[in-house]
């Protein structure tokens, strides 16, 4: 489990190839009084992409109702968490965990970046994302 601290030469656990693995939690919820058709949640990595090599990403849902995770998603070309015809009914929450491995950013094998400044995340309002402001 990666160790997070906020100096930039943070101790967080790499992998002994060098990568490191995180994961993003995506919260979405109908807060509303009729079922959400079409749901959706855009996660576009394009910023990140000059910076990070992604080695692998996946999308799995930890809690709620049964939805269809993108297989494709590659944060590039394919910016959705979700494939088409998701409902999610009245007053429910999934949970969608984004894991990543990326490979070392710097020359002291270190994965280190501020998630928060290079986000371009984008939903609707019933959507909520938990990003932590920590460098990783």
């Amino acid at each position: 489990m990666p160790e997070f601290h906020s100096n930039p030469d943070p101790s967080g656990v790499v992998n002994p190839d060098g990568t490191y693995d995180f994961t993003n939690r995506v919260v979405i919820t109908n807060s509303g009084s009729v079922a959400a058709q079409n749901i959706n949640f855009n996660m576009g990595l394009d910023d990140f992409m000059d910076k990070v090599v992604f080695n692998e990403i996946t999308i799995s849902q930890s809690s709620g109702p049964i939805v269809t995770v993108n297989p494709s998603f590659n944060g590039d070309d394919q910016t959705t968490l979700l494939l088409e015809n998701n409902i999610l009914p009245p007053n429910e929450t999934i949970i969608l965990e984004v894991s990543y491995k990326i490979g070392p950013i710097d020359s002291n094998g270190y994965s280190f970046f501020y998630q928060t400044d290079l986000s371009q995340t984008q939903g609707l309002s019933l959507i909520h994302i938990s990003e932590p402001t920590r460098p990783y």
